[in-house]
């Protein structure tokens, strides 16, 4: 038996059937919204700082052509001992060269104790020996 090309054309394809895949995306994406939401609350409640604090730079050092080493003393003027989340920003003339680095205190701090630490920031262009303004906050 022959078949012509006509007849061959006239033959219906089956479609495999469409899996219902709505509910199971659903409820992955309600599981990694509330992951998401538990592991930004917790960390916001470790990194949460209950004090507040004053800080100021005290002294940059060049440690290379990128780097630049910048003491903070950071005072706790709370009433309860807290673990400050500090930003350095380090600037050159006109913003010619800059760099920002932020992190927390090793320690808690506690009420009334003046803490000194080093923060090392990346400077925009191998510029760090041109950075002449640095500023902390907590």
């Amino acid at each position: 038996m022959s078949y012509s090309y006509a007849q061959a054309q006239a033959v219906p394809q089956r479609r495999a059937p469409k899996r219902k895949k709505a509910p199971r995306r659903r409820l992955v994406i309600v599981i990694l919204l509330g992951f998401a939401g538990i592991t930004a609350w917790f960390l916001w409640s470790v990194y949460s700082s209950s004090g507040s604090f004053t800080a100021k730079v005290t002294g940059t050092t060049v440690i290379n052509p990128a780097t630049l080493a910048v003491t903070i003393q950071v005072t706790n003027t709370g009433t309860s001992a807290a673990t400050p989340m500090c930003t350095v920003d380090a600037t050159a003339p006109a913003r010619a060269y800059t760099g920002v680095n932020a992190g927390s205190l090793s320690a808690p701090v506690q009420p009334g104790q003046t803490m000194t630490t080093v923060m090392d920031v990346v400077i925009t262009g191998q510029g760090a020996r041109y950075v002449t303004q640095a500023t902390v906050s907590c």
